[in-house]
């Protein structure tokens, strides 16, 4: 073929390949954007967020039940920005979008027996396969510990199979080991199952050079240097608390693997695969149930089938399937088996089916049957694509600024102060602190029953009581996973025994709130919503109280608002019945919003004013108990503004 027309085929194929994994990169940035929280995203994020706003680190200064460097990688993230679920997805999706790259890449360079076409069109189908099973369109995106180390272990294979393909033992460079090495040990670092890998990795050196020779050993031993060099971070992390690494590594899975069990026994949960073969039987189930899992399944094991003859002389193949086996292991360390274990299986196995197809003289058939069977996937996929790409383009939609937003709310309304709870993104989102002891969310929560005190303490799971011994939160939050309802239930008992008041956020979850003020036992305020930033001279401010009747008010109280100066002056007042309802209409426990609109002095000196807060019957003039301060308001410049000069 000429070799301009061959060029000119390249060109359009590249140009076709990049509109379409650009496609694929929305596609999987909605699903991501689109999807709400899972309570498993909660200790990646939080432990970044300790550890870039505090200089905690994990195990040490807080609980953490994974390896760390995904953690120390959200943090170096989060030196840049506030959006913490937002950037941690992004990531994930990043990602999983190179994943799929790196599987168009692969067929373009190792199926060069086929023509241009037959080889984007074999890179495409291992795309759509894999983006169109229920295990990537689950687990793919969030901000948890999956996609990172997936990549890492993909680049890592795809790099390996080209060193074994290498012809002769002096052509394979032995320093791409080390390389390998260090992919591998990142990966391991971020997720520990992945640490199994190394095991196809060392295995598929054996099978190109000697096993009695020096170079066998010494591409082994670069390996392990580079897995060393990888895994830093979770070296020196394990020395630095070597008791609470082992615990949060190891002793946590069998303390979880506890509470299922006994969730189970109580009926509390639904029987999950707790032995080998139950788990076998539960992959089986996920991948025969979801056509998808089960297509590329077959696509891979046909075009593997076809080559089973000359399996003993492709060691990239034989490679390929050791990692495989290292992967199950991986999935089913873990008890029980949760979805998001498998996840890892499926991109390996579209990386088998292109490197099948590259030891198949004749695989435009396989490529064939692929294709129609990544179709007939992608139809299934559709409903979740296309919801997604109903909101990829329009930032509104997007819940991790969603997320950001109401823990920005909930921040000002715990004026950046300490919140007690089990789902800690939210109130990192918005510049408030948590107890680092729940970083973990309701995880270490569980597990915290089946240990003694001190063992609890040495862990740093201490209980409710040890948490608000000192210092009672300012703030409660709860109501933000259904299935943490029972985890939560302690924190809700101590939030309305110590007379919390709670004000529901929107959409879902309720904030209780440590009253700021009381009048007399009537009434209480909750929280007061004030502007953050300064506000400039002339313009109005909204001022919104939370407010609680305790007991029944047999009168209508009007509420008075004022801005008052350090001076005792008042700048500015409003008041009236609270936001036009009658106190003697509030019922007993419910909290009502009262809004007042405040307009600051075109005149007025700049600086912090007090938000003055009172009650008074309108026909006798009677207060109801003093005047109360709600929070401060600061007069000075607009944003962007610049003072006049004199």
């Amino acid at each position: 073929m000429n070799t301009g027309t061959e060029s000119r085929r390249l060109g359009w194929v590249l140009g076709a390949a990049i509109v379409l994994l650009g496609l694929a990169s929305v596609l999987v940035w909605g699903v991501n954007m689109r999807r709400g929280l899972n309570h498993d995203e909660h200790q990646f994020i939080a432990g970044a967020a300790l550890i870039a706003r505090d200089g905690m680190l994990p195990y040490r200064d807080f609980p953490y039940f994974h390896v760390p460097t995904l953690s120390f990688l959200y943090a170096l993230l989060f030196q840049g920005t506030d959006y913490l679920l937002l950037a941690g997805r992004a990531v994930s999706i990043l990602c999983s979008w190179l994943t799929l790259v790196l599987l168009f890449v692969a067929a373009l360079r190792w199926l060069l027996h086929l023509p241009v076409w037959w080889r984007a069109g074999a890179g495409a189908t291992a795309v759509l396969l894999l983006m169109a099973t229920p295990s990537f369109l689950h687990a793919s995106g969030r901000a948890w510990n999956h996609d990172f180390p997936i990549l890492l272990v993909m680049l890592a294979a795809a790099g390996q199979v080209a060193w074994l393909k290498q012809e002769g033992p002096r052509a394979r460079s032995l320093g791409w080991l080390a390389a390998a090495g260090v992919l591998v040990g990142l990966a391991a670092g971020t997720r520990l199952n992945f640490a199994l890998a190394g095991i196809a990795f060392a295995l598929s050196i054996l099978l190109v050079l000697p096993w009695r020779g020096r170079r066998a050993w010494l591409g082994i031993g670069l390996f392990g240097l580079g897995m060393g060099i990888g895994a830093l971070p979770v070296l020196v992390m394990l020395v630095l608390a070597p008791q609470q690494f082992i615990f949060g590594n190891l002793t946590y899975a069998q303390l979880n693997t506890a509470y299922y069990q006994q969730a189970a026994a109580a009926g509390l949960t639904a029987d999950t695969a707790m032995t080998l073969g139950a788990k076998l039987v539960q992959t089986g189930q996920l991948v025969i149930t979801g056509p998808g899992n089960l297509l590329l399944v077959l696509s891979a094991g046909y075009a593997l089938w076809r080559v089973r003859r000359g399996l003993r002389h492709a060691p990239e193949l034989l490679f390929l399937l050791a990692l495989l086996v290292c992967f199950l292991a991986g999935a089913y360390a873990p008890t029980p088996l949760q979805q998001q274990y498998i996840y890892l299986i499926f991109p390996l196995l579209a990386l088998i089916f292109l490197a099948a197809l590259a030891r198949d003289e004749r695989p435009r058939l396989p490529v064939g049957l692929a294709a129609v069977a990544a179709l007939a996937s992608a139809l299934l996929a559709i409903p979740q694509y296309a919801e997604g790409a109903q909101v990829a383009l329009n930032p509104s939609e997007w819940f991790p600024l969603k997320v950001h937003a109401r823990g920005e709310y909930l921040g000002d309304l715990a004026q950046r102060q300490r919140v007690l709870t089990l789902a800690p993104i939210y109130p990192l989102e918005g510049g408030a602190s948590i107890y680092p002891s729940l970083v973990t969310g309701p995880m270490g929560w569980r597990v915290a029953p089946f240990l003694s005190p001190a063992e609890q303490a040495a862990a740093g799971l201490v209980g409710l009581d040890e948490l608000t011994a000192a210092v009672q939160p300012r703030a409660i939050l709860v109501g933000l996973h259904d299935n943490d309802a029972a985890e939560e239930a302690p924190l809700l008992t101590y939030a309305q025994a110590h007379g919390y008041v709670p004000i529901p956020l929107p959409e879902e979850g309720v904030l209780w709130m440590q009253p700021v003020a009381a009048w007399g036992d009537r009434i209480r305020l909750g929280a007061a919503d004030l502007p953050v930033r300064p506000v400039p001279p002339g313009s109005e401010v909204m001022a919104t109280l939370y407010l609680q009747a305790v007991q029944p008010i047999d009168v209508n109280l009007n509420v008075l608002v004022r801005l008052v100066g350090a001076d005792g002056q008042e700048l500015a007042r409003d008041e009236g019945w609270p936001w036009g309802r009658e106190t003697s209409t509030w019922p007993v426990g419910e909290v009502w919003p009262d809004g007042h609109r405040l307009t600051i002095p075109a005149d007025a000196a700049l600086g912090p004013y007090r938000v003055e807060v009172s009650f008074y019957d309108p026909d006798t003039l009677q207060l109801l108990g003093d005047a109360a301060t709600a929070g401060y308001i600061v007069v000075g410049e607009a944003a962007g503004e610049q003072p006049a000069q004199p």
